[in-house]
Parts: C-alpha cells; sequence; structure tokens
C-alpha cells in the first residue's frame, strides 16, 4: 500500500514503537504479554488466510495476550498499551499514511505483521 513512504508516517511510526519500546521494557510481564500474542498471531497469518473470518487473526492476538495478563496480573495495563498501539498506529495511516482505508482492510488480516512492522522502521 506504499503508506511508509510518507516522510511524516514513518517518523509517526518511530515515534509510536520507540514510545511502545520504552513501556514495555519497564515491564517484563508487559513486554511477554504483548511480543508473545503477536508472535503467535504472525506464525497464524499465512494458514489463517484460507478462513474467511475477518479479524479472527486480531481476536486471537487479543484473546491470547489477554490470558498471558492474567496471568502476570496486568490485564488493564495490557489492554491500555495494546489499544493505543493499534489506534494510533491506524490513526497515523489514516491522517498522515497514503491510504487508510487500506491499511485497515489489511489490518483485518495481517495485525500481527503491521505491529512487528514498526520495528523495522526504528
Amino acid at each position: 500500500i506504499q503508506a511508509h513512504l510518507v516522510p511524516d508516517d514513518i517518523w509517526a511510526h518511530v515515534a509510536i514503537f520507540s514510545t511502545l519500546a520504552l513501556v514495555l521494557l519497564s515491564s517484563p510481564a508487559l513486554l511477554v504479554s504483548c511480543v508473545f500474542p503477536l508472535s503467535v498471531g504472525a506464525l497464524l497469518t499465512r494458514p489463517l488466510l484460507s478462513v474467511e473470518i475477518p479479524w479472527l487473526e486480531f481476536g486471537i492476538v487479543v484473546v491470547l495476550g489477554v490470558l498471558t495478563s492474567l496471568r502476570y496480573g496486568i490485564t488493564g495495563r495490557y489492554l491500555a498499551v495494546f489499544t493505543v498501539w493499534v489506534s494510533t498506529d491506524y490513526l497515523s495511516h489514516l491522517f498522515l499514511g497514503l491510504n487508510g482505508a487500506k491499511a485497515m482492510e489489511l489490518g483485518q488480516h495481517y495485525i500481527s505483521w503491521a505491529l512487528w512492522g514498526q520495528a523495522r522502521l526504528v
């Protein structure tokens, strides 16, 4: 979708991921609660493409994250961090990128890869 060719969008993603990295590094439990579900989601992306259920990968990532965060007793913090992360990523595509609607459509099936892709920009 070439959304990362716009300099403002690149800087927004760098700022989003850098801030997120600092927050995650401050809490090992939060780091595990975010990294584990995104890693599993990224591994399941390809097999799930044959299933025509929008937001399935996203749902799996959220459920795994909540279950992991329950184990550490940080469910509220996990949900807050994950919600802010996904929201700021979408809003940066919507207002700074080339095609916010296409980014939203791809987010239905590739949210794990999209969020991991931010690390590549940093």
